[in-house]
């Protein structure tokens, strides 16, 4: 259901290889859609990143219109997915580098202890 899209690659700072991933389906939504039951319409997921003590989240959810929906070429029933398939279908290979790289970029601001700004010197 996911298209490849063609992103930049992302920067990823030296200690990329020693964060600890993790990836999880948070919650669905399902309905009825013609002659099928139990259509999966909305995915809720989140991405962990965690080292040395820090952990940063990237949560998402995707929602899928029915005409997306009634396109499918294929099916699988509810009680038959899998968490290997939903997960294929809200995240590529490229996404997935370029939300890690992001996370561990967020990582590194931490580590680096940089003050974060939020009010601006032309905000008065």
């Amino acid at each position: 259901m996911t298209e490849e899209l063609n992103l930049p690659q992302a920067t990823r700072p030296d200690f990329f290889d020693s964060i600890e991933f993790n990836f999880r389906i948070n919650s669905l939504t399902k309905k009825d859609i013609g002659t099928q039951s139990d259509v999966i319409d909305s995915i809720k997921w989140i991405l962990v990143g965690k080292y040395n003590g820090i952990t940063v989240e990237h949560a998402c959810d995707v929602v899928f219109d029915d005409i997306q929906l009634a396109n499918q070429s294929t099916f699988t029933n509810y009680n038959e997915l899998t968490d290997e398939i939903v997960k294929s279908w809200v995240m590529t290979d490229n996404l997935l580098e370029n939300i890690k790289c992001s996370i561990a970029n967020k990582i590194n601001l931490k580590l680096s202890k940089k003050e974060v700004v939020t009010n601006f010197p032309w905000q008065s």
